[in-house]
C-alpha cells in the first residue's frame, strides 16, 4: 500500500508542474511490474498524465524499440526472476515536447557471466522540442 500511495503522491505533484507548463520525466527502479498496481497508477490511473516510453513503439519489429524487455534478474538468470521493474515514464503524454527516438533495455549479463547491477538499463533517447509537439517522431 505505501508504494501506491507513493506512487500517487508524486503523480499529483507532478500534476502542479504539468499545469504550469513544466515537462516531466519520472523515472527509477519501481519494484513493480506492468500488472502491478504502481505501474497501474502512473500509466493508466485517472488522467493520467505519463506514458511509459517503452509503449511509445509497440510494433515487433520496429527498430526503435530493441535490446530485452526484463530489467530485473536476480542474479540467478532463472526465467521466474526475469522481470521488468525500471521505468522511465515522461509526461505530458499528449502535445508533448519530448521526442523519443528510441528506448532500448540494456543486456544484464555479459558472455562472461558478469551480471550488470543498476537500474540504468533502460535508455531511450530523448529530445526536447521547443514547437513541433509529437511524442515520437
Amino acid at each position: 500500500m505505501a508504494r501506491q500511495r507513493s506512487v500517487q503522491l508524486i503523480v499529483d505533484y507532478s500534476k502542479r508542474f504539468l499545469d504550469r507548463g513544466y515537462a516531466v520525466t519520472f523515472t527509477g527502479d519501481f519494484d513493480s511490474q506492468p500488472n502491478e498496481d504502481a505501474y497501474q497508477i502512473v500509466q493508466n490511473g485517472p488522467e493520467p498524465p505519463f506514458v511509459d516510453t517503452t509503449t511509445l513503439f509497440s510494433e515487433a519489429r520496429d527498430t526503435r524499440k530493441y535490446g530485452h524487455v526484463k530489467t530485473y534478474t536476480g542474479f540467478d538468470f532463472g526465467e521466474y526472476t526475469k522481470k521488468r521493474t525500471d521505468y522511465v515514464f515522461l509526461a505530458p503524454r499528449y502535445n508533448s515536447p519530448w521526442i523519443v527516438k528510441s528506448v532500448s533495455i540494456l543486456e544484464t549479463r555479459f558472455d562472461d557471466g558478469v551480471a550488470i547491477a543498476t537500474t540504468g538499463q533502460l535508455s531511450p533517447v530523448l529530445f526536447w522540442s521547443e514547437g513541433d509537439n509529437a511524442m515520437n517522431k
